[in-house]
């Protein structure tokens, strides 16, 4: 009863937020770091510890949870005064079959739907709309003790890229289906002088798939094809208290692009990041990314989590001095995971 009223709330929470952006603005969704124990840590969660919303960052990582099954949901909640109109919704599920399989499936989606209208060189008036969506579904195997693979399949929709003359119709739609391959490795416990230690590493190559016929550019900007790669290592002081210490590298394989006008995703990210656990309820958590070609994907994070065994509610906040490429980059992330 306990885990329903606090799922009902944070839902509720959710949709009492109205929110409104530039649609010019409009952030590539897939790249959108939606849950707080990733965008806490700096957007890091290719090598990081299992959790619900590891079928975004790397499945593979779900046949080593110490869960069986968990349900996540996570929010972006914003000013009406700064947005209205604009809607996120991230859901995750995983069940671990046994110690070696686990399956895990996701929805997000992103919509931007306002009566606002725009002036153009014509004096003409039109409406902004449109949505983003994604549905996928992972398959993870467990290949010995520390080493796990998994595949992934999702459905993209893309619909609308800017002012519309007529409500009804959208100048630019794509629907799409695109494939994962991830990795991961979860080493034993190494008895150190004065620790215990764990090292971790993982691969996620993220959403590929073949040109697209037509018109690429927009479908590009929103869902690029994406390497991610990295490593982290606990410090295990005692049975309550554990230091993880992530990094990570990813960068945009979106090559498909034909205009050269058009605002590519191409740049890589360094990141790195920590978590302090307590007693596996309390978790203090920061990060630094660094975008070595983009100075909007340069920024400080910041986030903390709280729960018990049945679930964790976390919370993250950007510290971005560029917000204009990527305008709900600033704001809160609110996470939560339960134990079904």
């Amino acid at each position: 009863m306990k885990k329903a009223l606090g799922l009902l709330a944070f839902t509720l929470m959710g949709m009492a937020s109205g929110q409104q952006l530039s649609f010019n603005n409009f952030p590539p969704f897939l790249t959108t770091v939606t849950d707080a124990k990733a965008a806490g840590q700096g957007d890091i969660g290719v090598a990081s510890a299992p959790d619900v919303f590891s079928q975004r960052w790397n499945p593979s990582k779900y046949v080593f949870s110490d869960r069986k099954r968990a349900f996540g949901l996570t929010h972006i909640p914003l000013r009406k005064s700064d947005f209205a109109g604009f809607s996120q919704a991230n859901l995750s599920f995983y069940n671990r079959l046994d110690d070696r399989r686990a399956y895990a499936m996701s929805i997000h989606f992103s919509g931007y739907d306002t009566q606002q209208t725009a002036i153009f060189s014509d004096n003409f008036q039109g409406n902004q709309k449109a949505y983003e969506l994604a549905i996928d579904a992972s398959y993870i195997m467990k290949l010995s003790n520390t080493f796990s693979m998994g595949v992934s399949g999702r459905f993209l929709s893309l619909r609308g890229t800017g002012f519309q003359r007529e409500p009804s119709l959208l100048s630019d739609a794509a629907s799409l289906y695109g494939v994962d391959v991830s990795a991961f490795y979860s080493g034993n416990e190494i008895a150190y002088s004065k620790f215990n230690g764990l090292w971790r590493a993982g691969m996620h190559l993220y959403n590929l798939r073949g040109k697209l016929p037509e018109n690429p550019d927009s479908v590009e900007k929103n869902i690029p094809t994406l390497l991610k790669v990295g490593a982290g290592f606990d410090f295990i002081f005692n049975q309550d208290h554990t230091l993880a210490i992530n990094t990570e590298f990813k960068t945009a394989l979106n090559t498909h692009m034909s205009n050269p006008n058009t605002v590519s995703q191409k740049g890589a990210i360094l990141a790195l990041g920590s978590e302090y656990a307590i007693k596996e309820q309390l978790f203090l958590r920061t990060g630094y990314s660094y975008g070595i070609q983009r100075a909007t994907d340069r920024f400080l994070a910041l986030g903390a989590g709280l729960g018990s065994k049945d679930y964790i509610f976390d919370i993250a906040f950007i510290l971005a001095n560029q917000s204009e490429e990527n305008p709900i980059r600033s704001k809160f992330r609110f996470s939560i995971s339960i134990e079904l």
